[in-house]
């Protein structure tokens, strides 16, 4: 079993934050959670609807400055010394060669959330640019698949279809329904 959980943001969202307050109250008691996020909304709260993480209990947040080059080495440093078994991103899907450089070449191991519908993203852009862009994420995200542990679907269609466009195993891929806060 996993004992040691780190979950890496780029920065808050609300839904991000839902999200961590539910895992802190399904995750039994001897696992410890972390967060390895990075100031990149810093002084944007007001204008970009951004807040802090506030109301985790269990969760140890670290900080870290934003800089994309360094947040690979940083992230992978905090894993080593935090003895973190498995690394899960709370945001986009990606971020996924972030988990990967943080846990290639060691016993850890990365989970991807795939928060979006990501076979048909390129329809719901307006530019061919877009949608190319959209197209080639998809297609990038193939090796970040391949070398995940397990992968979540928001998407209950997508977690069907995904074991054959990523050429992968029916076990690697599931469908978990991102929590929403239902009392606001």
């Amino acid at each position: 079993m996993k004992k040691r959980i780190c979950f890496f943001s780029v920065g808050f969202a609300f839904n991000r934050l839902v999200r961590l307050r539910f895992y802190e109250k399904i995750f039994p008691k001897e696992i410890n959670i972390f967060l390895f996020t990075t100031n990149k909304y810093q002084g944007k709260e007001k204008q970009a609807y951004q807040k802090e993480w506030t109301g985790l209990k269990r969760t140890k947040i670290v900080y870290v400055e934003y800089d994309l080059i360094k947040t690979f080495f940083n992230l992978r440093k905090f894993c080593k010394k935090n003895k973190i078994d498995r690394v899960i991103n709370l945001g986009f899907h990606t971020s996924w060669p972030i988990l990967f450089f943080s846990t290639i070449f060691s016993k850890r191991d990365y989970c991807l959330n795939v928060l979006t519908d990501i076979f048909k993203q390129h329809y719901l852009v307006e530019t061919k640019k877009e949608k190319l862009n959209e197209i080639f994420t998809l297609l990038f995200l193939w090796f970040g698949v391949f070398f995940a542990e397990k992968i979540f679907f928001t998407d209950r269609l997508n977690a069907q279809r995904a074991p054959t466009f990523f050429v992968s195993e029916k076990e690697k891929m599931s469908w978990l329904a991102a929590p929403v806060d239902t009392s606001m």
